[in-house]
């Protein structure tokens, strides 16, 4: 449950050589009133995750995007990737589709979805 993940502190979620500062985690049922989605989450840290995924270092390498869950989860978070490539990279919607592609063929964005 929700109480598991708040306990959980990102230093501890992959270990010390981790470089992960932070973790957020989205409840859709938690609050019925008010439905919480990753993809929400990715729009509300658009200029962030831009920045980790494209560093303007070209010696950096870029984030890495794991996603699991339900297929439809999985469509709507790679729909806010490509969003985000418009909003902070500046694409048109085939270059951000493309981006998105590329991510997975780079294997920086891994998918484990189900129905």
């Amino acid at each position: 449950g929700r109480a598991g993940w708040e306990a959980i502190r990102p230093e501890s979620a992959a270990g010390p050589a981790c470089p992960l500062s932070r973790l957020r985690v989205a409840f859709s049922r938690a609050e019925p009133a008010r439905k919480l989605y990753v993809q929400h989450l990715l729009e509300a840290d658009a200029r962030i995750l831009w920045n980790l995924l494209e560093p303007a270092d070209d010696a950096a390498r870029g984030a890495h995007v794991f996603v699991c869950g339900g297929t439809a989860m999985g469509r709507a978070v790679v729909n806010a990737l490509a969003q985000i490539a418009r909003s902070e990279g500046g694409m048109s919607a085939t270059e951000a589709n493309e981006w998105v592609h590329d991510l997975e063929k780079q294997k920086r964005l891994v998918k484990e979805l189900w129905a």
